[in-house]
């Protein structure tokens, strides 16, 4: 029976490492997969913000301020500080001729907000302010 227990005791240890190592493993397919994901989603972000500067800028060409508007939006939202989103949203609220008087009132809140937006993502830069 001596022997029966040192085997068992050994068999034991054996089953600890391959529970270590098998962890480990995991572990790290996990980390390596969530930086994959990570990147992808990097890529991803950073692809729909330039897509949607090029439309903005074209739908600014065509007239069309309403879509410009949204693109512009859309950039802003996923990269705050995007200089280039947010002289997009100003040059489309500068060309747009409102139709009526709460049109104009509102163009005129988003106008302001777009610059206390900007001037809250590039704080003491004297070039932007008004």
């Amino acid at each position: 029976m001596a022997k029966k227990k040192k085997s068992s005791g050994k068999r034991r240890k054996k089953k600890g490492r391959l529970n270590t190592r098998l962890l480990m493993i995991i572990g790290l397919s996990a980390v390596i997969v969530g930086g994959i994901g990570a990147g992808l989603i990097f890529l991803r972000v950073k692809g729909s913000v330039s897509r949607n500067l090029h439309a903005g800028a074209a739908f600014i060409e065509e007239g069309n301020w309403n879509k410009a508007e949204r693109a512009f939006g859309r950039v802003i939202r996923k990269d705050p500080s995007n200089d280039a989103g947010i002289a997009g949203l100003l040059e489309v609220y500068d060309h747009w001729v409102p139709t009526t008087r709460e049109h104009a009132q509102d163009l005129r809140r988003q106008f302001f907000a777009v610059v206390v937006h900007d001037m809250r993502y590039h704080p003491g830069d004297d070039q932007r302010a008004i």
